[in-house]
């Protein structure tokens, strides 16, 4: 009957369930005639499958870019003045990794590192 069908209400069709949103400015006069109006529109909800498939774009990691360029030869210097104050000047470690010895060099004008294996 007409009086099942009402927005923002459940129908059972060939036993699914299926709930009704919104109506057309006709149907809603039809039903102010009978004497039940309708109910304003609803949101309709959110299909999780549907969510799911939406591709998500991937995070852009500034760290991960800079550092690629850096590896790769290019990239900018963060500050000029740090290169201009701290050119030439290394940071340098030694150490001992399972009996083979390493040097660590930490340069301040960029800072990046250098690990090189310490033959003899």
């Amino acid at each position: 009957m007409p009086e099942d069908f009402c927005v923002g209400g459940d129908l059972t069709i060939y036993g699914r369930a299926i709930r009704l949103t919104d109506c057309d400015q006709y149907t809603r006069e039809f039903f102010e005639n009978l004497g039940c109006p309708q109910q304003a529109c609803t949101d309709i909800p959110a299909d999780e499958f549907v969510k799911s498939k939406v591709p998500i774009a991937p995070k852009k990691d500034a760290f991960m870019l800079q550092y690629l360029e850096k590896k790769l030869g290019g990239g900018k210097v963060e500050s000029q003045k740090q290169f201009l104050d701290n050119d030439r000047k290394v940071l340098r470690f030694w150490c001992d990794c399972e009996g083979r010895p390493f040097s660590i060099q930490y340069f301040l004008a960029d800072d990046t590192l250098e690990v090189r294996e310490i033959h003899h």
